[in-house]
């Protein structure tokens, strides 16, 4: 019934154009340490950002028990199990705000950034989260990724 509401909100919000203006609010039990959910590890913040703001390479679908598509459209799996190519959607953007406007869509730069900074800590940009990256740290990512690469703008 809560979703059938939501889905009824959200159409007649897009129907009348108002949703594009419309704040976004989450309700959560408390409030979330921050917005780049990369650098925090507890559920009412991946609730309040990654949830409703990020978009992943893939999604889980409890519904259908599997991993489905998301900014990838596809990808291969190599035989032995270790090399992951994903291809990317074209034609995904970044959001509009008022102090930023993107120039391009996505591509695969952006995932490997993205990969890298939370990854490597001789990337410029490890440094921005003092406290680590506790997600990727609690999955081992680390030592289990080998390499990242970017070989075609949308792989």
């Amino acid at each position: 019934m809560r979703a059938a509401a939501l889905s009824l909100l959200f159409t007649s919000l897009f129907a009348a154009g108002v949703a594009q203006a419309a704040p976004l609010s989450v309700c959560t039990e408390a409030s979330p340490e921050g917005f780049d959910v990369v650098q925090y590890n507890s559920l009412t913040t991946t609730n309040a950002s990654a949830d409703v703001l990020m978009n992943r390479l893939v999604e889980f679908d409890a519904a259908q028990g599997k991993v489905v598509p998301s900014l990838a459209q596809s990808w291969t799996v190599s035989a032995d199990g270790l090399t992951y190519d994903f291809k990317l959607r074209d034609g995904v953007k970044f959001h509009t705000t008022p102090y930023f406007k993107p120039t391009r869509a996505l591509n695969a730069d952006d995932v490997l950034f993205s990969f890298q900074r939370m990854l490597y800590p001789a990337h410029a940009w490890h440094k921005t989260a003092p406290g680590g990256y506790p997600h990727a740290q609690s999955l081992q990512l680390g030592s289990l990724i080998k390499t990242i690469e970017a070989p075609e703008p949308n792989t």
